[in-house]
């Protein structure tokens, strides 16, 4: 694992890309698995400025750069199971847990796996931006998801 790359070499972290070209094959494998949508979206500019831009940004601050930054400064999240830290792990735990208030609990539980792809990319470059940007297009491929599918009438 390189930590604290610089941000510009984002664009040639084939990691990086990977977890961008999974996102939709990932979200499909998540609504096979709990198939009960956990909202249904009005497909307003605001909801889709909230769900794409402002839900992750605030997401992403408070649980990969606040959250998962206080346990990355603790000597047992430092610990890791494979390349996933533990500061990881409990992050990503809780950003589950914190979706169960709007969506079944199935559903809400397997973000836990997408979010240890954006809490990977979180500690890999110490920053949030890498994180922020996995999860608005993970956000996005969801949305165009639901969209195209007509699941959201």
């Amino acid at each position: 694992m390189q930590q604290g790359r610089p941000l510009g070499r984002l664009l040639y972290d084939q990691q990086f890309w990977w977890a961008i070209l999974v996102a939709p094959l990932v979200l499909l494998l998540i609504s096979l698995i709990a198939p009960e949508l956990p909202f249904v979206i009005e497909p307003t500019y605001r909801q889709l400025a909230l769900f794409l831009i402002l839900a992750p940004l605030l997401e992403e601050l408070a649980f990969r750069g606040w959250l998962q930054g206080y346990f990355w400064r603790t000597r047992l999240a430092r610990q890791r199971v494979g390349n996933i830290s533990a500061a990881n792990i409990a992050t990503s735990a809780l950003f589950a847990l914190s979706h169960t208030y709007s969506g079944p609990l199935l559903w809400s539980l397997l973000v836990f796996f997408p979010s240890l792809v954006f809490g990977y990319h979180r500690d890999r470059y110490q920053s949030v931006f890498p994180a922020f940007v996995l999860h608005l297009v993970y956000n996005a491929c969801w949305l165009t998801w639901l969209l195209c599918s007509g699941l959201n009438s």
